[in-house]
């Protein structure tokens, strides 16, 4: 398999499938609020935290997309998800070694990768493809069980969410956040150096 196959038809959505429905849950049984400005019913879950220096601000930016950032953010992108990339990595990593190679050239499914960069870059694109498949799969989930809005994709694509700020200008009435363009091209950007440092090594 080429290394964007195995990207984004099997390690891509493993990691932000799961991530996209567990927000979705979060959505119907631990916030509350309007459609985009939801806010968790514990307080101690949505405390805000704002940066108090231009790296920290300009950490919390790139994170949430805005000025703060909750307690959640910090349980989830620096806990939860990092482990769940950790357990993932060292178990492709443990089933390579057996059979002699390094902690960061492997093989993921029979293609050579330099891991680190590979996992970075799967890192990065799950900040756009988690966020686009949260509204993806509620759309259908709440059209088939109603669970979640069934006209949330429609509403996201046409810059209904107020959560989200910054969006690309409209073409025939559709958009997506700036981010989703700027992720996905640092995205291409770490494969290509990925590929040409794993052939190389």
């Amino acid at each position: 398999m080429k290394t964007i196959e195995i990207y984004l038809g099997i390690l891509l959505p493993l990691v932000s499938i799961p991530l996209a429905l567990f927000e979705i849950w979060l959505e119907e049984n631990r916030k509350t609020g309007p459609w985009g400005k939801t806010y968790f019913k514990d307080a101690w879950w949505g405390k805000k935290f704002c940066g108090n220096n231009p790296i920290s601000r300009f950490l919390i930016r790139t994170v949430s997309g805005h000025d703060y950032i909750e307690r959640y953010h910090i349980v989830m992108f620096f806990i939860v998800i990092p482990a769940w990339f950790a357990a993932i990595y060292f178990a492709f990593w443990f089933c390579s070694n057996q059979t002699g190679w390094s902690l960061t050239i492997f093989p993921i499914f029979g293609t050579k990768t330099f891991a680190p960069l590979f996992f970075l870059a799967i890192g990065v694109g799950n900040m756009v493809a988690e966020d686009f498949l949260y509204f993806a799969i509620q759309s259908v989930t709440g059209r088939l069980f109603g669970w979640g809005k069934a006209d949330a994709l429609w509403r996201f694509l046409h810059g209904d969410h107020a959560w989200t700020t910054d969006w690309l200008p409209k073409v025939c009435g559709y958009t997506i956040p700036r981010s989703y363009l700027i992720g996905s091209a640092v995205v291409a950007i770490m494969l290509f150096i990925e590929h040409g440092l794993a052939n190389r090594f």
